[in-house]
């Protein structure tokens, strides 16, 4: 019923089968803390978040205000782990109905929302920053797919206001719902935290080659290594992968049996040490097949890192060719090898594109410009619920 809703309450949803433990475990969960909630919090009295998982807010911070005022509400019921979305809200309907508006982190959470809507009349902001339908046909997953294009189309439909977080994206979804609830507000990075900083040459004199993200097919790490390859022929590089990912052991036995190239996986890293890793390197690459707007190539260029990055609309949003970055064909292996050794070569071009990805950054994905206006937008859609 309307009048049990609270104007000082957002209710914050996971994507499917999310929560802080999936965050923390890619260490993602200090963006949220840190940059998202307290300023959802200048905008509402209280925040409600619920979780997918049986976890508790005291497990990631000890900031009193928080635990003061962010409710975490921990997986509940005896509902299948692929159903959940859609038993949230019912095992926390009091809570929910309390909430001003719903704030959904990505599409795939949408199921909790939609039901929320119909029953109890919450309003819910999406972000759409990822075809996840596509992914899983590129993944050669069909059914899947075919579910993530029904809970797309449904949760861009029903939504009050959807994030997107490309130019590309928002003509894409317009062709769903209407264009004036379409809101394009990229990712951002901490430009503070994520900063140039001195680099300390490799003890071995070889050239360092980062990644961060997934270990996952859509990222093409076996073509990136063979790529790599190559170049370790003409000039001296090492590779070091940050991330997990379920292709970790293969990409582990492909490194050590099939190249002569040197590899460090680190696994995950902490987010306010990862600074230091993307410092130390030469280059930045993203060889993806596939890409929404990606926070790891962002970080790498607000770090004043070069970067080589596939020629995919993700990453064109943030990256111009010969600008502030270089663009490859990700199933060219000799496109690849070829603009990570133009860095390596050209030592003005190396800093010149470091120097302009740095600025385009500060310019345009400032996390706490960006996260204010989405503050914003959270409070106008619960004004407008309440009539304010």
């Amino acid at each position: 019923m309307a009048e049990m809703n609270d104007m000082r309450i957002l209710g914050l949803l996971p994507p499917a089968g999310g929560g802080l433990f999936d965050l923390a475990h890619t260490g993602q969960e200090s963006r949220l803390l840190n940059a998202y909630f307290p300023a959802y919090l200048r905008e509402f009295n209280a925040l409600y978040y619920f979780s997918y998982f049986t976890e508790q807010l005291t497990d990631y911070t000890t900031d009193p205000e928080l635990l003061q005022r962010v409710k975490l509400f921990p997986r509940a019921g005896n509902a299948p782990d692929k159903l959940y979305g859609f038993w949230l809200p019912f095992v926390y309907r009091r809570k929910i109905r309390r909430c001003a508006v719903l704030r959904v982190f990505q599409i795939t959470g949408t199921p909790a929302a939609i039901i929320a809507k119909w029953l109890y009349g919450i309003p819910y902001v999406t972000t759409y920053g990822y075809k996840y339908a596509e992914l899983a046909r590129l993944l050669g997953s069909p059914v899947k797919a075919i579910a993530l294009w029904l809970i797309e189309r449904l949760g861009i439909y029903f939504a009050d206001a959807v994030i997107v977080t490309t130019a590309e994206l928002k003509e894409h979804v317009a062709r769903w719902t209407s264009p004036y609830k379409i809101h394009l507000i990229p990712n951002g990075v901490d430009t503070e935290l994520f900063s140039p900083g001195s680099r300390t040459p490799s003890p071995d004199g070889r050239k360092q080659i980062i990644f961060v993200g997934r270990l996952e097919k859509e990222k093409n790490l076996f073509r990136l290594m063979d790529a790599l390859e190559l170049v370790n022929a003409k000039i001296p590089v090492s590779l070091t992968l940050i991330g997990e990912g379920t292709l970790r052991e293969s990409l582990e036995l492909y490194a050590a049996s099939k190249t002569n190239l040197p590899v460090r996986f680190l696994g995950i890293v902490p987010h306010q040490r990862l600074p230091e890793y993307l410092r130390q390197a030469d280059v930045f690459v993203l060889p993806s097949l596939l890409e929404g707007h990606p926070k790891a190539l962002i970080e790498a260029m607000s770090c004043g890192l070069p970067c080589v990055v596939s020629d995919r609309s993700g990453c064109r949003a943030v990256v111009e060719d010969e600008k502030t970055g270089l663009l490859c064909d990700p199933e060219d292996t000799v496109d690849i090898a070829r603009q990570v050794e133009r860095i390596l070569v050209d030592a003005d071009l190396a800093v010149r594109l470091g120097v302009a990805a740095r600025w385009h950054v500060v310019e345009h994905y400032d996390l706490r410009r960006l996260v204010e206006r989405e503050s914003a937008l959270l409070k106008f859609v619960a004004e407008q619920r309440h009539g304010c």
